[in-house]
């Protein structure tokens, strides 16, 4: 049975390829040493172009790779928050930065919900409802880290979006929680015992630091920058 659609050149094609032969879909990309490359689209039908098989694949290779993609893979927000792991906006941060995202990654991904984890749930399934959600029922654990990685999960919608990888931003709209400030103050049985820590250092400087920061309410990085008193 002819197959509709334009036929494809074989000008372009490794002369060991039967071009009639050939799965739909597929074609040979000339760039650099070559390729072939499966068109197809995505779940949210955006069409998109994938390297299946080197220049020097037999016709029988190119099937079965073609096969292997026929099984649609489904993106999740641990595929995406890995994809994210793995950019140069991602090396730019500070390792601290990273460590602290990673452990909003792993709690994230792994939150029970009535069909499964959380982080296996496809990107369609991702709503502002569904985020404000998982917000509320972790502030009943912890409000500051429902808030931290709330960041998160926005933090990588928001590249997601940017690099068209999904049509809306779900975290879009889901505020962070009100927090109220600590009141309570280190007392000074609390503040002796560091302090009687601090004098054990082996820097002579660091009781004197404590000091300065705790009667000044000062950061670490004000009281390193002092130069005179």
């Amino acid at each position: 049975m002819k197959r509709p659609g334009r036929k494809r050149e074989s000008k372009s094609i490794p002369e060991h390829i039967n071009v009639d032969k050939l799965p739909d879909h597929v074609w040979f990309n000339q760039s650099g040493a070559g390729k072939w490359m499966l068109n197809y689209y995505d779940e949210f039908h955006h069409r998109k172009n994938k390297r299946i098989c080197g220049p020097d694949a037999t016709l029988s290779e190119i099937w079965q790779a073609y096969e292997a993609q026929q099984i649609k893979k489904i993106a999740t927000f641990t595929t995406l928050s890995l994809e994210f792991q793995q950019t140069h906006i991602w090396n730019k941060l500070s390792p601290l930065t990273q460590k602290d995202y990673i452990n909003c990654h792993r709690t994230i991904i792994s939150r029970d919900t009535s069909t499964g984890k959380l982080g296996d749930l496809s990107l369609k399934q991702w709503t502002v409802g569904l985020i404000r959600k998982y917000r509320d029922k972790r502030a009943e654990e912890s409000e500051s880290l429902a808030n931290k990685e709330l960041s998160y999960i926005k933090r990588v919608f928001a590249w997601a979006y940017e690099y068209e990888k999904v049509p809306i931003n779900p975290g879009t709209g889901v505020k962070k929680l009100t927090i109220a400030p600590r009141q309570h103050y280190a007392d000074d049985r609390d503040y002796h015992y560091l302090l009687n820590i601090a004098k054990m250092s082996a820097y002579w400087y660091v009781p004197y630091a404590m000091e300065l920061a705790y009667l000044c309410r000062m950061r670490m990085c004000e009281v390193l920058d002092l130069t005179h008193l």
